[in-house]
């Protein structure tokens, strides 16, 4: 962190803790609404970002997504 270089570095680690914790609470969690609800079935192959990605925005579409991931 530059931070360092003006006064002190800032915990990053800290934050994502914070932010995590938050949307753990049930009045703070996020959770988007579905925009249909489709009964199709899509398999996304990769648990990387992209897998990810579209397996969240196919999900909050209405479609029912399973992930496979080789590890």
């Amino acid at each position: 962190c530059t931070r360092g270089d003006i006064d002190s570095p800032i915990a990053i680690d800290e934050i994502k803790k914070f932010v995590a914790e938050q949307d753990l609470k049930e009045e703070h969690r996020f959770v988007p609404k579905k925009r249909h609800n489709y009964s199709k079935k899509i398999a996304i192959i990769g648990g990387g970002p992209a897998g990810l990605s579209c397996a969240y925005y196919l999900s909050i579409d209405g479609y029912k997504v399973t992930v496979f991931e080789k590890q």
